[in-house]
């Protein structure tokens, strides 16, 4: 690593450097290409906590909107010093609070230079800001085409870490069964997670599939617009290749059995063939999966696992992201005795083997 390069971390473990900055009072700068999700990470995480979370906009502020204005004061024949908008909402915080500063890269000089006091003396002139907010920083990089000038020194140097955020598989998922978004996104990026963030900075209008464009298409998705619609507004979120492959894939994702039907009798239920039809199965069930249904779902696994008699095909990696995106999706699974058995048993070894890869 560079001096200067800021240290990477994943969403995961950004999110509990937040919650230590924030229960300390520390400002926390947070870099990283644009899409990949620093903004909801730290709004997240203020939810969590249950903190306040105020959002400002550097990049479109006037310098006065943080160092205040001079007015005139005819009793004591001197200029005072007025707080506006923004100032005067962090002055009068009186709960915890996260001060999140977007695009902070992008902000003129003149609107980074009132950030040197505040956030060193926490004072700018005669105001102090009350010791219950944190100061957050976002912003892309330089590299990244932005629109990225820089931060001044002094200004980078007021923050008690610089850190970048970067994009992973298993963080992502977390956070997106969490959101209860579509299962065909989920098993989509299971199967190409070099898709997750494949950030690619153009002069064209074109997008890039990334964490935020994900999010797009799921939206998308809920429209039901019609299929060649449908298509063009999902190319148009992530890209044509991107895109291309995802309507592929969700078409086979359509056209599975009835995973309903296969959830009620896991003995018999099919098992594709194909890997997209596997992640497509895997990501549905997952989706489905309750403590009511979670020992049929183990019982699917299995067969996973161990193929079916009569057959040498075997599929343990697919049992086991079956086992634990069941678990992801829905955290009461943990607690069920079929998933401590799991744990134990020849499944849990290939779980446990891959938790030691990732």
């Amino acid at each position: 690593m560079n001096e200067g390069q800021a240290v990477q971390l994943g969403p995961v473990q950004l999110g509990t450097l937040i919650e230590a900055m924030v229960a300390k009072q520390q400002p926390l700068l947070i870099t990283g290409q644009p899409g990949i999700g620093k903004s909801d990470i730290v709004a997240q995480v203020a939810k969590r906590m249950g903190v306040a979370h105020k959002i400002y906009h550097p990049a479109v502020s006037d310098p006065t909107d943080f160092k205040g204005v001079c007015w005139p004061n005819v009793a004591t024949q001197r200029a005072d010093i007025l707080p506006l908008t923004d100032l005067a909402e962090l002055l009068d915080a009186k709960e915890p609070t996260i001060a999140n500063f977007e695009d902070l890269g992008q902000a003129p000089r003149s609107v980074q230079a009132p950030f040197m006091q505040l956030m060193r003396a926490r004072r700018l002139g005669p105001f102090r800001v009350p010791e219950c907010v944190t100061f957050i920083g976002t912003t892309n990089r330089r590299t990244d085409r932005a629109g990225v000038e820089g931060l001044l020194e002094p200004v980078k140097s007021r923050f008690a870490s610089i850190v970048e955020l970067v994009p992973k598989l298993e963080d992502f998922l977390l956070f997106w069964y969490a959101g209860n978004r579509s299962a065909d996104v989920a098993g989509f990026i299971r199967m190409r997670p070099d898709l997750l963030c494949k950030f690619d900075p153009s002069n064209d209008m074109g997008q890039s599939p990334l964490p935020r464009t994900w999010e797009h298409v799921d939206t998308l998705l809920s429209m039901k617009l019609p299929g060649d619609v449908e298509v063009a507004a999902v190319c148009g979120a992530v890209g044509v290749g991107a895109g291309g492959e995802f309507i592929s894939y969700v078409k086979v994702a359509r056209e599975l059995f009835d995973l309903d039907e296969a959830i009620k009798h896991p003995k018999t239920a099919p098992i594709p063939e194909t890997p997209s039809a596997l992640y497509a199965t895997v990501a549905g069930m997952a989706y489905r999966a309750t403590p009511d249904n979670f020992e049929n779902i183990v019982v699917y696994a299995e067969r996973l696992r161990t193929g079916d008699k009569g057959t040498k095909k075997k599929n343990g990696v697919f049992g086991v992201l079956l086992v634990l995106d069941s678990w992801r999706r829905n955290n009461e699974i943990g607690a069920h005795p079929a998933f401590d058995q799991v744990v134990k048993g020849e499944l849990g070894k290939l779980i446990r083997g891959q938790a030691c890869e990732g």
